[in-house]
């Protein structure tokens, strides 16, 4: 996404290749199967990823008055962190009574070589006294952090389907998505969330700063979220069912 991308030297391509069925969890990852692996649309199905309703995650859900921003995931370029830390650099900036909480570990910054968690302090570094890094969290303490933030961003260069917005919006939050990825399969903009483009910093900033400067939009996303979530958990059924009938047919 950032490099020269040869799609048959590619594994996942090759698994592809000789699967007699295949499905992807959103459309956005069967558009970009077509696109860039050259599949024929009438060759994949789209079939939802399972979820299940978390407790943990439904006791994150607040009004969403805090002042603090989350992200959540592995810190490289594919989640989106270069775009993410030049709005957030300016957002910290300009609400100085705002925080930013990166949970996940360290990985490589967009060299391929040094650490990303590095690039970001540098990059940082006029607002680190409002920015805290978090490695080695457990996924069941993650609803614990969520629960202190109002805001979670999910600005990903590409998802296929992403489990850490379900898991936000099911925590009832305000969510801000990357649009054209799998994220968009799950965050209606202005409805669910907000959606904005992975490689536009401006456009981080603006939705971000939307969110707070609207207090009230942050409750009415989060609680549209969370109904969102919880009925996301009937898609279960689609997916056993599918199988079946798979099954019935190879047999």
């Amino acid at each position: 996404y950032w490099r020269n991308y040869d799609f048959k030297n590619d594994t996942d391509y090759q698994f592809v290749n000789m699967a007699d069925v295949v499905t992807a969890p959103t459309l956005q990852m069967k558009n970009w199967a077509m696109q860039q692996w050259k599949i024929d649309a009438d060759c994949i199905k789209v079939l939802e990823n399972p979820f299940v309703e978390n407790k943990l995650f439904n006791a994150a859900c607040t009004n969403n008055e805090e002042h603090t921003i989350i992200f959540y995931g592995r810190l490289n370029v594919l989640k989106g962190l270069i775009t993410a830390t030049k709005a957030m650099k300016k957002i910290l900036k300009n609400n100085v009574g705002w925080k930013w909480l990166i949970v996940g570990d360290d990985g490589t910054a967009a060299d391929g070589k040094s650490s990303m968690k590095a690039w970001m302090e540098k990059e940082l570094k006029a607002v680190m006294k409002q920015v805290t890094f978090y490695n080695n969290v457990a996924h069941d303490h993650l609803p614990l952090y969520l629960k202190k933030s109002s805001i979670v961003l999910i600005p990903s260069l590409f998802e296929s389907y992403s489990y850490v917005t379900i898991e936000a919006l099911c925590a009832g939050k305000a969510v801000i998505g990357s649009s054209g990825t799998g994220v968009a399969s799950l965050v209606q903009h202005n409805v669910s969330g907000l959606l904005a483009d992975p490689y536009k910093s401006d456009a981080w900033y603006k939705a971000i700063q939307q969110l707070i400067d609207n207090k009230v939009l942050r409750k009415i996303l989060g609680e549209a979220a969370h109904r969102y979530a919880l009925s996301k958990a009937e898609i279960n059924k689609d997916i056993v069912g599918f199988y079946k009938n798979l099954e019935e047919k190879v047999r």
